[in-house]
């Protein structure tokens, strides 16, 4: 990819990085969980869908049927990576959504992000994420000026080491709508680059 194409790409997730966060940030704490995860199980479905031959149904059974294959997000999250379509970082933090998700869907109490068990996932999300998250936040501060006054400058220094420094800047609730947005745009703008498998059936001799 040349420098002018790598420019773009990282813009392009920039851009959805906001538009999600954005979103993210208007909703209840029980419903930002919901909705993340939920935009991360359809991001998934979309990218199996474009490296798989293209089904013959109206509606792909393996999605849309009553007992489809590919019905949960934890179906989604295994089969992306089996098929090379995510990292081993990006399975295990759509994974800790997927658990953070389950705990909210599951629990009557509020201010479950105060929660410690929800913290620690949120440090094992951010040492899976930090390259990306530190390359997709400095992308939005080119762009957009309201990144600059909302982040540090040493934004563009984090490393694995201050995962605690990275959660007291910006709390639990914020550090979940900020990872998971991450997530969101990574896997948004990727399936462009995703190329559909081929039948390989009829060039096999017996």
């Amino acid at each position: 990819m040349n420098e002018r194409k790598k420019n773009n790409y990282w813009k392009a997730q920039g851009n959805k990085f906001r538009t999600f966060h954005e979103l993210l940030s208007k909703e209840s704490e029980r419903g930002c969980v919901i909705v993340a995860a939920a935009m991360l199980d359809d991001a998934l479905e979309k990218m199996i869908q474009a490296r798989l031959l293209e089904s013959n149904d109206k509606e792909d059974s393996l999605f849309k049927s009553p007992h489809p294959i590919l019905g949960t997000f934890a179906s989604k999250i295994e089969l992306s990576y089996r098929l090379g379509l995510i990292s081993e970082s990006m399975k295990k933090s759509l994974d800790i959504v997927r658990k953070i998700r389950n705990d909210f869907a599951h629990n009557y109490k509020e201010q479950l992000f105060d929660d410690d068990s929800t913290k620690d996932k949120l440090k094992n999300m951010y040492h899976e994420l930090n390259a990306l998250f530190v390359q997709i936040i400095n992308s939005c501060k080119k762009a957009y000026k309201a990144y600059q006054r909302d982040f540090p400058n040493k934004i563009s220094n984090y490393s694995v080491e201050n995962v605690d420094e990275f959660i007291s800047v910006f709390g639990n609730r914020r550090a979940f709508e900020l990872l998971s947005s991450i997530c969101a745009a990574k896997l948004i703008v990727f399936p462009k680059r995703i190329i559909r498998i081929e039948c390989i059936c009829d060039e096999i001799s017996p």
